[in-house]
């Protein structure tokens, strides 16, 4: 039973961070001021903080196991994933940053070609 077990648990976990994946794209479009994003990306390092510690906790128990190799295999599937996720998420953050600051630039153009205009 603890076999299948196994065999189902990266089958769930890669599907819960796919569709995490899709979720934080399906956002990526939201403008985000850069103070805004300064503070989610200081929530998010805090985050990626404190599951840094929480791997390294696992990983201490792993190591008190006499067969630690599965154990260590799975908490390296779990860190690298996580990691990835958030690096995506900075990059989403950053992104919608540029977007707000592009979507300011293009108010500014519009605005001056107004101004060209009306005289």
């Amino acid at each position: 039973m603890s076999s299948s077990k196994f065999c189902y648990n990266p089958v769930l976990f890669i599907y819960l961070t796919l569709s995490l994946f899709n979720y934080v794209n399906a956002s990526s479009k939201e403008p985000i001021s850069p103070d805004e994003g300064k503070l989610l990306i200081n929530e998010l390092n805090s985050e990626r903080k404190n599951f840094l510690v929480y791997i390294s906790d696992e990983e201490d128990k792993c190591l008190k196991l006499f067969l630690s190799g599965p154990c260590l295999e799975r908490l390296i599937v779990k860190h690298d994933t996580q990691i990835r996720e958030f690096d995506l998420k900075k990059q989403n953050i950053l992104r919608n940053v540029r977007y707000f600051e592009s979507n300011l630039r293009k108010q500014k153009r519009e605005n001056r070609i107004k101004k060209r205009n009306k005289y």
